[in-house]
């Protein structure tokens, strides 16, 4: 499997432009479409979720743990949520050793 890299790939980005376009692309799919309870449920936690994820990337720790606490309130916890879990927390701990060392 190839990955093309050009400068609009999602993962290149500034991750608070990914996350602020994730969040518009979901107000406007909520105002705009009639979804059901559940259906929303799912597209409101799964936006979380991928805010969580690129909050991670871009290494916004904090804020990657509020988008994946809004994730699981909506989804549940899953496998995926668990791994993220721990990933924030290894890298909340790497960021903090990082600061104290310099």
């Amino acid at each position: 499997m190839a990955i093309r890299d050009h400068d609009l790939r999602s993962m290149k980005g500034s991750s608070k432009k990914i996350i602020e376009a994730r969040l518009n692309a979901l107000s406007y799919l909520t105002n705009a479409i009639e979804f059901s309870e559940n259906e929303k449920k799912v597209l409101i936690g799964n936006s979380n979720y991928f805010c969580a994820v690129h909050a991670y990337i871009g290494n916004k720790t904090k804020i990657g743990f509020l988008f994946l606490r809004k994730s699981i309130a909506y989804i549940g916890f899953s496998a995926n949520a668990f791994l993220l879990m721990l990933k924030l927390s290894f890298q909340l701990v790497w960021i903090s050793s990082a600061k104290a060392e310099s």
